[in-house]
């Protein structure tokens, strides 16, 4: 017995939608496997982030990663914000990887927050805010770090402002990741493709606008906040 499940784009949710079919015993597992508030959707995109994939002429390589969380602590208006994100583990793939990262959680006070209840936003609409997009790289840069021991120097930070990694500068994020040798596929897609997409903020709509501006951290961020590991 078949069971439909349905693929919906994420920017035209009613409009853009593909069916596909799936035996029964697929169908259950993919049950089994959804958490309560997640979509078959984002249970799907979730599964297939979880491999790369590189085409040669003749052969499909597929790698299958694991994920791995870590958590870094931002510092501002004397309160404490702690940041939970997820990421694969790319340890023994140095030079062939996507991190894939996602900002799971957030925690201040006495709450938990989801991405969209902190930001106004999802992680796939994270370009439309600043400060959604200087959480994610600082995370990229904590898990590359943690992962490969590699680490932003001197020469890498803005010689205008010493304190601070100028995060939204492609060049920069071009030169660390050519100088240690790492993926050119991820610096493609967790730098290049999410830094492009800021682009895309001309056309965001009403409904985002309102949901940023009634977001938790619009109400106690600045740009001039501070990172701490």
């Amino acid at each position: 017995m078949d069971k439909m499940v349905k693929f919906i784009g994420s920017e035209t949710m009613l409009k853009r939608h593909k069916n596909i079919r799936v035996d029964a015993k697929v169908w259950s597992m993919l049950k089994d496997l959804k958490n309560k508030d997640e979509t078959f959707n984002e249970l799907i995109l979730e599964l297939l982030n979880k491999r790369t994939r590189s085409i040669g002429n003749k052969n499909i390589k597929l790698i299958k990663f694991n994920r791995k969380k870590k958590f870094f602590t931002l510092i501002t208006y004397n309160q404490t914000i702690c940041f939970e994100f997820e990421y694969n583990d790319i340890k023994s793939t140095k030079n062939e990887f996507t991190l894939d990262l996602k900002i799971k959680k957030i925690f201040q006070g006495r709450k938990i927050y989801k991405p969209f209840e902190f930001f106004g936003l999802d992680n796939e609409h994270k370009y439309y805010s600043e400060e959604f997009m200087k959480v994610y790289l600082k995370a990229i840069e904590l898990a590359l770090e943690t992962e490969l021991r590699v680490k932003f120097t001197p020469k890498h930070i803005n010689p205008l402002n010493k304190s601070l990694f100028p995060y939204d500068n492609i060049a920069l994020w071009r030169q660390f990741y050519s100088e240690f040798n790492l993926s050119e596929e991820s610096f493609i897609q967790d730098i290049q493709e999410p830094l492009r997409l800021i682009d895309e903020k001309t056309n965001i709509t009403e409904k985002w606008k309102r949901s940023i501006a009634q977001s938790k951290i619009s109400k106690i961020l600045n740009n001039d906040y501070e990172f701490n590991q």
